[in-house]
């Protein structure tokens, strides 16, 4: 009997996670971010029901709603941690959120901490501002973002810079 359960769940696991890897037609895409849901795309992925990891890799797609705006992460790889709120991504990544974007090599994004890390050669766009940095921090909460090495507009700064997205400027 105890052979019959483990055989049953050896195989139940495999179909859980089938069926968490759905693959999405791009109608199914828009509409799920009209209605502002959760989205996860990729050429492959892996889903382990028990730790609620999603392994992803070729043209990834991450859409995460928070307060009302959605977090868009465009990536070559990525790691979505659904129990924990973390994504970790890398290769040619485009974070959207709002009207402003992060282009990097890598990020790091915590839902409970509602912080975006992001790192190496960075381009920051919003409204008319354009920041290039070494590396920088997001939080959703504060609207500020933090920059290292960075340079504003075109202008050389080796101080770090702090960016309020509501106000659209530097805080000296």
């Amino acid at each position: 009997m105890k052979n019959i359960l483990l055989a049953l769940l050896i195989t139940l696991i495999p179909l859980t996670a089938l069926g968490a890897t759905k693959n999405y037609s791009p109608a199914d895409v828009a509409n799920a971010e009209a209605n502002g849901d959760f989205v996860i795309t990729s050429d492959v992925r892996h889903f382990n029901p028990l730790t609620g990891i999603y392994d992803l890799n070729g043209h990834v797609y991450v859409q995460l709603p928070i307060h009302g705006e959605q977090l868009k992460i465009n990536a070559d790889t990525a790691q979505v941690k659904l129990y924990n709120q973390e994504v970790n991504a890398k290769g040619n990544i485009n974070l959207e959120f709002g009207a402003m974007s992060f282009k990097c090599d890598s990020t790091y994004v915590n839902v409970k901490e509602r912080t975006a890390y992001v790192y190496n050669n960075i381009l920051f766009k919003h409204q008319y501002t354009e920041i290039r940095a070494d590396s920088a921090t997001y939080c959703w909460k504060t609207k500020l973002a933090t920059f290292k090495n960075a340079s504003y507009n075109g202008e050389p700064k080796k101080a770090n810079l702090q960016y309020n997205v509501m106000t659209g400027k530097l805080i000296k």
